[in-house]
């Protein structure tokens, strides 16, 4: 996960009813607050630096009036199935890709490679570090092969919707791609997308959702109805395939 830059204050306890709901705030050169709930329920507050020191007052006063979003956000996030535990990369073990399971099969080979054959992963490892395991060598492989794929479908699609876009968008993206914890892509001030790898093994459809998703905050940068209209727009199942999006186990 990116490293959030900029003063972070101490922690707001914020009342909605009976319930003590604790929020983040950093502060940071932006023009707009922006509030987000984690699927690990933790919430968290980006807001420009005026707001720090003495109109702090003001900008929990804005708090307020979304937590009844917030919570609702946080009751959601309960409801959804746990993540798995971290994958060891042994024989047996289930991984994703474009949304189907698939099982795991590696063994030392004469070249090292990922294929995918019927509903296995097949992993074969030239050779193991003297310091690592084979397990160790499937990982790496299994990253890179993740990499490869997730780089050739996702610009494939960002080009495909750019061409559909560009006559109302104001810059040209920037694409990069990163492994990350807590989101599936972001669009910086500058123009810049990222995008999770891990995305690459969600469903095609929840893939389409991320990249055009990113693609209107060219256009839009907040969250805000002219956001959500042009979004809708381009993609009017967009809320369902964000649900299903936020219910992928990987």
């Amino acid at each position: 996960m990116k490293k959030l830059t900029g003063t972070q204050c101490a922690p707001l306890l914020m009342a909605y009813g009976s319930r003590q709901v604790k929020v983040q705030v950093f502060y940071q050169n932006r023009k707009y607050v922006n509030v987000t709930v984690w699927p690990d329920m933790q919430v968290m507050v980006k807001a420009p630096g005026q707001y720090e020191g003495s109109r702090q007052e003001e900008l929990i006063i804005g708090i307020r009036k979304r937590m009844p979003w917030i919570v609702k956000q946080i009751d959601y996030f309960k409801r959804l199935p746990l993540p798995q535990s971290p994958r060891k990369y042994l024989n047996g073990e289930t991984h994703y890709y474009l949304g189907r399971q698939y099982r795991l099969k590696s063994y030392p080979g004469k070249t090292s490679h990922v294929k995918l054959v019927g509903r296995f992963f097949n992993v074969s490892i030239l050779s193991v570090r003297a310091t690592g395991t084979l397990n160790t060598g499937v990982n790496e492989q299994m990253k890179q092969w993740y990499e490869e794929h997730a780089k050739k479908i996702i610009l494939k699609k960002i080009d495909a919707y750019y061409s559909v876009l560009k006559k109302r968008l104001d810059s040209v993206p920037k694409v990069q791609f990163r492994w990350m914890q807590k989101r599936w892509g972001s669009c910086s001030p500058k123009g810049t997308i990222t995008i999770n790898y891990e995305v690459i093994k969600a469903p095609l459809s929840c893939i389409e959702y991320v990249v055009l998703h990113e693609l209107c905050h060219l256009k839009y940068p907040q969250h805000d109805k002219r956001f959500y209209n042009f979004l809708t727009k381009y993609l009017p199942d967009w809320e369902n395939r964000k649900k299903q999006l936020e219910e992928v186990v990987l």
